[in-house]
Formats: structure tokens, C-alpha cells, sequence
């Protein structure tokens, strides 16, 4: 796998519970249906959220999402305060 500065993705679309199988099924082809007609990356996450009543569907920009998991990383680590958290935010310790 070639590694690139480019983002591996744009928009990362998921739950933050546990959705059933038919609710997965349902929610996906809708928001893929929706992508097709036009309907932007929010609009679809919403109308998954309609179709399937599962409300717990959400979606994040790359940045974002990189963001999220290099703080949940360090903290889950390291648990060490502000030092963990401004590791986070840089790729290099401070000291």
C-alpha cells in the first residue's frame, strides 16, 4: 500500500451505537440513493437517520475524524493530561 499526503477519505459515515443488520442495510442504501440524486453528504446521513429510526448514524469530515481518533489514541495511551492532549494536536512531544 503506497502512503499518500492526500486524505485516505473525505467524509467517514458511521453509528456510534450498535445498529441492527437490517437498520446497517437500510441506512447505507439510503444514503447511497440519496448521494446518487444529488442530496449532500449531511442530507444523507439524515435521511438514514430517518428511514432506519436508528439516530445514532452520523458523519464527520476527514479532519475531523483524524482529530477525533489522535485524541481518543492519546488518551487512551497515555492518560496524562495536557501533555497527552497537545501530543494529540502535534505529531512531536513538547517538552
Amino acid at each position: 500500500m503506497a502512503l499518500s499526503k492526500e486524505a485516505p477519505f473525505e467524509y467517514l459515515v458511521g453509528s456510534s451505537g450498535q445498529p441492527r443488520w437490517d437498520s446497517t442495510l437500510l441506512g447505507f442504501s439510503t444514503f447511497y440513493m440519496r448521494l446518487a440524486n444529488g442530496s449532500s453528504v449531511d442530507e444523507a446521513v439524515t435521511a438514514m437517520k430517518a428511514a432506519t429510526l436508528h439516530h445514532e448514524f452520523r458523519g464527520a469530515e476527514y479532519e475531523s475524524a483524524r482529530l477525533g481518533h489522535r485524541l481518543k489514541r492519546a488518551f487512551a495511551s497515555k492518560p496524562e493530561g495536557a501533555a497527552g492532549l497537545l501530543r494529540a494536536f502535534t505529531d512531536k512531544p513538547r517538552r
